[in-house]
């Protein structure tokens, strides 16, 4: 049962029906205008955008826009992750190491002493630079290491692939006292490297003396690209700003000066 009505409105006639509720909606006449047709369509998506459904999907589309929004941060935010060796893993590696060359350097030497021998004698001189220079290399890098944790700085260690680096120090974001510790620290272990060296051996082969002597170069070559940086840092300069003094150069530069070192070295001892 339904009851068709019309209603009169300002210039238009538009029919309208009732539900078995007694509720009323209208009904675009056949013979209405195309300006009242469209009207009437724009009053039907004004129900729709304006009621309950265009409410839920307002609400929808801010949510949508919301988990977008927190997809994109984290993506932007999100830094891929460096998987950190062992700190003891990496510490028993360059142990192995240094008394794997000691141990070639010890045997050459060795053979040198026992036969006197031309080839004998420059292997055990050859062998005692490298191996010198090495373990000058390795002292270093744990001296960087032990630098920057006692300042108080991160210390996230690198793979063994990084060899022979040991830890990333982010340059950007580390406080000038913990760039100043790494610093300091790498040029202390060179250099307590060469006292206990020094102390410890006999120096009575040549070989013996060019062990020293290639730590006593490779002091020379680390410190001499690494006191100018450690100055600049010390006038409260930033990380950035202190490695900046550091010639493209300088492994042919500094290298040729701890060479020279060296060879002056054993020549002098």
């Amino acid at each position: 049962e339904r009851d068709f009505g019309s209603r009169s409105g300002a210039g238009s006639h538009e029919q309208c029906s009732r539900d078995d509720e007694g509720r009323e909606f209208p009904i675009v006449s056949a013979g209405m205008s195309a300006s009242q047709s469209q009207n009437s369509d724009d009053e039907q998506e004004s129900l729709l955008f304006d009621g309950p459904l265009g409410e839920r999907n307002e609400k929808m589309s801010e949510g949508e826009a919301k988990a977008k929004s927190e997809k994109c941060e984290d993506d932007s935010s999100s830094e891929p992750k460096v998987k950190g060796a062992s700190l003891a893993l990496g510490g028993l590696r360059d142990v192995a190491l240094g008394a794997g060359l000691l141990s070639l350097f010890a045997a050459a030497d060795s053979w040198a002493a026992i036969t006197e021998g031309r080839l004998a004698q420059g292997l055990s001189v050859v062998d005692g630079l490298l191996v010198g220079a090495a373990l000058g290399a390795l002292c270093h890098e744990w001296g960087h290491f032990w630098g920057a944790r006692i300042s108080g700085s991160k210390t996230p260690l690198l793979p063994f692939s990084a060899f022979p680096q040991i830890f990333n120090l982010d340059l950007v974001k580390c406080e000038g006292s913990h760039f100043m510790g790494m610093s300091l620290g790498g040029n202390i272990g060179h250099w307590l490297l060469l006292v206990v060296l020094f102390l410890g051996l006999p120096l009575a082969t040549s070989g013996q003396v060019a062990l020293l002597s290639g730590s006593f170069g490779f002091c020379v070559f680390a410190s001499s690209v690494e006191f100018p940086v450690i100055l600049k840092a010390w006038t409260g300069a930033s990380p950035l700003e202190a490695l900046s003094v550091i010639p493209p150069n300088f492994v042919r530069r500094n290298g040729a000066w701890g060479l020279g070192a060296a060879v002056a070295a054993f020549l002098i001892i």
